[in-house]
């Protein structure tokens, strides 16, 4: 059987203008549909060139599956600040909870950005980050290609999720309530639900080393982010409806003075 190769071309042969050319392309409903199903949506246009005051939004959409305004905004060409900015500009005139960047490639710091809103944003807010290429296969006319390259912290693609039957977890291998409500490792929990007892007093570093020994994988972010592990510490513990609190015992200082001394956390009831 013989075959041939893809083959990248640069996205201004085919659009030479983002707004006029890629906009009015995307906007084309069969073509949205390519879009959406990278995503787990089901887009339908509202406008293209969409007022936001003074600004244009270059899509605004809405996804069926949710009924729920989406910002789309083009580029292509690598991320940048402005465009940035603009998608923040255009998703609060329109209040929309879904927010979608097309763009050639990205950009590390924006990608570190992007990451770093979707973990602190509302949970209600989604922002996404979609890289487009074309390709062809010999003489073949160009062919579109999306790839979703940054989502909100836990999506999955909503249409497929639909379409599949997923077996639910045995409540015997993971607690699942309590982790669907904490970022907080699955592993880091299961080992403190089988180690603390209300009302005990614990010294937070052995804590560490022994969580270190059984989860070596998990506990390397830990170790590389100890503020995060207490932060992780007090979040289970109110999962547990317990009280954390830290006291210091220092010897050299005779008291609990921070500084040289080793830190002890307990669980209070």
């Amino acid at each position: 059987m013989q075959l041939d190769n893809l083959k990248s071309i640069e996205l201004r042969q085919v659009w030479v203008h983002e707004t006029s050319d890629f906009s009015r392309w995307l906007s084309q409903p069969s073509n949205l549909k390519i879009l959406g199903r990278e995503l787990g949506m089901d887009l339908e246009i509202i406008k293209r060139e969409a007022l936001a005051g003074k600004f244009r939004a270059d899509l605004l959409a809405k996804d069926t599956l949710t009924d729920e305004l989406v910002i789309i905004e083009n580029q292509l060409e690598d991320t940048n600040h402005s465009h940035l900015g603009q998608l923040i500009t255009y998703s609060s005139h329109y209040e929309t909870k879904n927010i979608i960047w097309i763009v050639k490639d990205l950009r590390i710091e924006h990608e570190k950005a992007l990451d770093w809103l979707n973990r602190n944003l509302s949970e209600d807010i989604k922002i996404f980050l979609v890289r487009i290429e074309l390709f062809t296969i010999g003489d073949s006319l160009p062919a579109p290609k999306f790839t979703l390259i940054l989502k909100p912290y836990g999506w999955t693609n909503t249409r497929f999720r639909k379409e599949i039957e997923i077996e639910p977890l045995p409540k015997a291998l993971i607690e699942f309530d309590k982790i669907k409500k904490s970022i907080v490792k699955p592993s880091l929990i299961n080992f403190l639900n089988n180690l603390i007892q209300p009302d005990e007093t614990y010294p937070k570093r052995e804590l560490l080393d022994l969580y270190s020994k059984k989860e070596q994988h998990d506990s390397n972010y830990y170790i590389s982010h100890p503020f995060q592990f207490k932060k992780d510490l007090i979040s289970w513990a109110k999962l547990n409806n317990l009280i954390l609190n830290k006291d210091y015992q220092n010897d050299k200082y005779n008291g609990n003075h921070k500084s040289g001394g080793i830190e002890y956390v307990t669980f209070n009831q």
